[in-house]
C-alpha cells in the first residue's frame, strides 16, 4: 500500500438499540466482520486470504435473538485482518504472554501462519493509524456511549463478547478445542457465578465446555470492565464446528438451532442475574 487515505466505504460496525433498555446487558461481536477495502485486495498474498478464513462466521447471526429481548448487539462490519477490534492498541499492555500464539492489532498471518500480505507490502504506521482511527475507535466509541445510556437505567451493566473459531488452531493448542469457552479473567471481569451458571447450561445439554481456557477474555473483555463504574464483561468463545461446516462455511441444522438455544438461556440467566445484581445493590 502506498497510500495513507485508504477508503473505508462502509460503517465500521452495525449497532442494534432497542426502543428500551430492559436487562442491563449488551453484546458485542466483534470478528464477524468479512468487508475488505480496496488497498488490502491490492496487497492480499492470495486468494486464500479475501476469503477471510479466520472470520468468526455467522456469530452475530447467532445472537440475533437478542433483538427480540430488547438487548443492545453491535457487530464488525470490516474483517479482523483490517484491523482487529479485539486487540490493544499501540503501547497498551500486552494481553498475552506469549505473543506467538496470537495474532496482533493489524495481523501480518493467518492463525495457521499463512502470510496476510504479499511481501513488502505490509501496511505502514500510518496505514495501522489510519485503521485505528476509522474503525477501532469508532467500535469502542460506540460501545462506551451505549453502556453510559444503560446505566442511566442501571447503574450496573454487562457488556458479553462473543466469539467462535475453528475447532482445532494448533498454533494455539495442540488438541482440537471443547465446543463452549467462556471467560472471564479468572474472576476478574465478573463474579464466578456467571461462569458457573453458563457451564451449568452448557453441560444440560451435553455439550463440553472449559473456562478460562486457552481464552481468558480479549480487549474488549478486559477494556470494558471497570470496577468503579460498575461495568462487568465477559467472553463467549465457541468452537465452530458445532453450529456449521467449517470446510464448506456453511450454516447446518439442527446444530445451529440448538447452539441458538443454548447461547439464548444463557443470556437470558445473565440478563436475570443481572437484573438481581441491581435490586440487591438497591438500584
Amino acid at each position: 500500500m502506498n497510500s495513507v487515505d485508504e477508503a473505508f466505504p462502509h460503517s465500521p460496525f452495525q449497532l442494534y438499540i432497542p426502543p428500551r433498555f430492559r436487562v442491563p446487558l449488551m453484546i458485542s461481536v466483534p470478528h464477524c466482520g468479512t468487508e475488505l477495502t480496496d488497498n488490502f485486495r491490492q496487497n492480499a498474498a492470495s486468494d486464500l486470504i479475501l476469503k477471510v478464513p479466520d472470520t468468526d462466521w455467522f456469530v452475530h447471526e447467532l445472537y440475533d435473538f437478542a433483538k427480540a429481548l430488547d438487548i443492545p448487539l453491535i457487530h464488525a462490519v470490516y474483517s479482523r485482518y483490517i484491523i482487529d477490534l479485539n486487540r490493544q492498541l499501540p503501547g497498551e499492555q500486552s494481553l498475552y504472554a506469549n505473543q506467538s500464539r496470537v495474532t496482533g492489532l493489524v495481523p501480518l498471518k493467518t492463525f495457521r501462519g499463512e502470510p496476510i500480505y504479499q511481501a513488502g507490502k505490509e501496511p505502514s504506521e500510518a496505514q495501522i493509524n489510519h485503521r485505528i482511527e476509522h474503525i477501532h475507535k469508532p467500535y469502542y466509541q460506540a460501545i462506551d456511549d451505549v453502556l453510559a445510556q444503560m446505566q442511566t437505567q442501571f447503574p450496573m451493566v454487562m457488556l458479553y463478547d462473543g466469539h467462535s473459531i475453528i475447532g482445532h488452531v494448533p498454533s494455539i493448542q495442540p488438541e482440537p478445542f471443547v465446543d463452549y469457552m467462556p471467560a472471564n479473567r479468572s474472576g476478574l471481569t465478573c463474579p464466578n457465578r456467571f461462569i458457573e451458571k453458563a457451564e451449568a447450561i452448557i453441560k444440560k445439554h451435553g455439550k463440553t465446555c472449559v473456562s478460562n481456557g486457552p481464552f481468558q477474555g480479549g480487549n474488549i473483555t478486559r477494556s470494558f470492565h471497570n470496577a468503579e463504574k460498575q461495568v462487568l464483561s465477559f467472553q463467549m468463545e465457541i468452537s465452530q464446528r458445532i453450529y456449521m461446516d467449517e470446510v464448506n462455511v456453511k450454516k447446518y441444522e439442527p446444530n445451529w438451532s440448538q447452539t441458538v438455544t443454548i447461547l439464548r438461556e444463557i443470556i437470558e440467566s445473565f440478563s436475570e442475574m443481572m437484573l438481581q445484581l441491581n435490586e440487591e445493590a438497591g438500584a
